[in-house]
């Protein structure tokens, strides 16, 4: 409808306090808008087709949706729904369509920063921007829009095109409220935006968002997968030196700091603030983060905590539910030196108690995967895991634990000493088994049966499962790393006692499946293993190939390589005759086992079978070659090459008929 192209769409209830107003929460808007716009993003996902005509329609409609933003984007992202219309289309912009929609947000900067919903759309932008930047786009786009604009060389560019004079006028604005906007609900996540922004830091994701109507927080700000955007954008009359210099000094000047870290809205902006000194200003880090413990005594307050009927004095922002994601963050940006000092001021003695704590258990997992880690950090924590006797070590007393983190510290446990990149390998081999013989003890002594072959296996499958029975998260994650140690006869031996039907049930569970898969695909893993555990679930292998998860653990049968293996599970699907090879091949599912596995062509023609299986490891071979070269730098492209990827390439005939009047046989009767 073109007529929706030019209107000024009716905006009900909306003004500067539209979404604090009790009618206005949701931010009410006419039915055509949200229609206009959810009809508009549906026709671009079309227009990006390669089988779409004209490719000028794309930014034709592109074009014509920022013109509606620019007159109503503001209300747009005061919306619920609205809000994350908005967000996709700005994801699709370049730097003169954002421009357009910040110049509306820019009439009533309070209106955005503190809304329930457009300030997620302001923070989406900052971020857009920030990768059009990444990508060398930034300054590209915005000199085009100049040229676009008519500016004449020697003139300032128009507030619309120059990014420096737009993003400055929302730093004045942050700069002048920052007292405010730091302990407000929503406009304290703007204020970390802002600050990735001056600093020119694009993380990968965005950890602190906010979960519902409170700081849910699940990892810190991970400083290996942040990247930083060079040149740092300037601002009139703001220096990046000492704009971080002021906040610093504003922190340190507060008499509440530690209350300003334990809390779930200023807390995170430390930790951005930590993240941005640490990229951008390394030794002013270094000087923060010494006056912060002088100024605070950030670990200097204890309290106790009760483990394993041992009470043990640690620093209480450990234990505090947000104190210690600023303390993982802290750890992730210290240096090896640091680290080492830290971990034997305050952790030393007190693993036990600190992985069964749900809090302290952040900067545990942090300790355990940092590179390197802190000295001997990694024995130390297995041996307060396994103790000195079967019931002693938090190991046994965090398998118990309802699911929770402290099964997820055991993962990551295993994963690093399944790794041995920082340890020598005789040191991980030697964890390794520690770990092995501790879990192995427990399910020996959990047992109640008299037979505990299978013991192992179905002890820690059960990890983190909680009263539905099955494989737990937690559990289905450790057995896969336990498959990939150097010795796996322990768990081998007792995944091979499991009962056929107890195997095919896992295999249809979504995180069973995935240990078979583990099991499969693992080098240390005997092949004589991988065959037996195809003969105890041979009789099951039909219904295992047209369900959902059981696919899975065929697709890992045919990716071992093991011809042994595909000839055993093609002839049990060709056992069941014509009629299952049938249902077999129509089924949603079962159709990729009769595509690998050819169970027809062996029964038929077994030699073509063997020649069809060492063609498609050929062909897997020559891709996974591929996709393992480095592609050639850009630099290196002759202009000989470029000129030809540029020609248009011709059709290929068909090589049944490669004369156009040759007509193709008539079918015979």
């Amino acid at each position: 409808n073109t007529d929706c192209l030019t209107e000024t769409h009716r905006i009900e209830m909306h003004g500067d306090q539209a979404s604090s107003s009790s009618g206005g929460r949701k931010g009410r808007l006419d039915h055509n808008v949200l229609a206009y716009y959810r009809e508009t993003l549906r026709n671009l996902d079309e227009m990006r087709s390669p089988s779409w005509g004209n490719p000028d329609d794309y930014e034709q409609l592109l074009s014509t949706a920022f013109d509606s933003l620019a007159r109503e984007g503001r209300q747009l992202a005061q919306n619920q729904t609205g809000s994350r219309l908005a967000e996709s289309l700005i994801n699709l912009a370049d730097w003169p369509r954002l421009a357009r929609l910040l110049n509306n947000f820019a009439a009533n900067w309070p209106a955005v920063v503190g809304d329930r919903f457009a300030h997620r759309v302001l923070q989406t932008a900052i971020r857009r921007y920030l990768t059009l930047r990444l990508e060398g786009r930034g300054e590209a786009d915005a000199a085009g829009s100049a040229d676009d604009d008519g500016a004449v060389d020697g003139e300032p560019l128009s507030v619309e095109s120059d990014p420096s004079r737009l993003w400055g006028t929302f730093a004045a604005h942050m700069r002048l409220h920052y007292p405010e906007y730091l302990e407000h609900p929503y406009a304290c996540h703007t204020l970390r935006s802002y600050l990735l922004l001056i600093g020119g830091v694009l993380v990968s994701a965005n950890p602190t968002a906010p979960s519902g109507s409170s700081f849910n927080k699940h990892d810190s700000y991970d400083p290996s997968s942040s990247v930083l955007v060079d040149p740092p954008l300037e601002f009139d009359g703001i220096s990046l030196t000492e704009e971080l210099d002021g906040l610093c000094s504003r922190f340190l000047e507060n008499k509440h700091v530690l209350s300003l870290i334990d809390s779930e809205v200023t807390g995170p902006f430390l930790q951005v603030l930590m993240l941005v000194l640490k990229l951008r200003l390394p030794k002013r880090f270094r000087k923060f983060i010494k006056h912060l413990n002088k100024a605070s005594g950030l670990l200097d307050a204890t309290c106790e905590i009760e483990a394993l009927g041992e009470k043990y004095s640690v620093p209480s922002l450990l234990c505090s539910s947000t104190g210690c994601y600023f303390l993982e963050q802290l750890v992730s940006l210290l240096s090896p030196k640091q680290l080492r000092k830290f971990a034997s001021a305050h952790i030393a003695g007190k693993e036990a108690a600190l992985a069964l704590h749900p809090s302290a258990n952040f900067v545990l997992q942090r300790l355990a995967t940092a590179d390197p880690p802190p000295g001997d950090w990694l024995a130390k924590l297995v041996a307060s895991a396994v103790g000195d006797s079967p019931c002693a070590g938090w190991l046994s007393e965090a398998m118990r634990q309802p699911p929770g983190r402290q099964q997820q510290l055991l993962v990551v446990l295993a994963r690093q000493c399944r790794a041995a990149q920082p340890l020598p390998q005789d040191e991980a081999r030697r964890l390794q088994a520690q770990l092995m013989r501790k879990f192995d003890s427990i399910a020996a002594s959990s047992c109640k049966s008299a037979d505990s072959s299978s013991a192992l296996f179905d002890t820690v499958a059960a990890v983190g499962a909680g009263a539905d029975g099955g494989v737990g998260v937690a559990g289905g994650q450790l057995l896969e790393e336990l498959l990939r140690f150097a010795d796996t006869k322990l768990l081998c031996t007792s995944l091979m006692h499991s009962q056929p039907l107890r195997l095919a049930l896992l295999c249809r569970c979504p995180r069973g499946n995935r240990v078979f898969e583990a099991c499969l695909s693992s080098s240390t893993v005997p092949a004589d293993i991988k065959l037996g555990l195809c003969d105890r679930l041979l009789d099951n292998l039909a219904e295992l190939s047209c369900d959902k998860h059981g696919s899975r653990v065929l697709d890992a049968f045919w990716a071992v390589g093991d011809h042994r293996l595909r000839e055993r599970v093609a002839r049990q699907l060709a056992a069941g005759g014509r009629a299952a090879l049938e249902r077999l091949r129509l089924d949603r599912f079962g159709r990729f086992a009769c595509q690998k596995f050819a169970p027809e062509l062996l029964a038929a023609r077994p030699g073509d079978w063997k020649r069809l299986q060492q063609r498609l490891d050929e062909a897997q071979k020559q891709k996974q070659k591929q996709q393992d070269q480095p592609k050639r730098p850009r630099e290196d492209v002759t202009a000989a090459e470029a000129e030809d990827s540029q020609q248009p390439k011709s059709k290929k005939r068909h090589k049944m008929w490669p004369n156009k009047q040759k007509k193709p046989p008539a079918k015979s009767q």
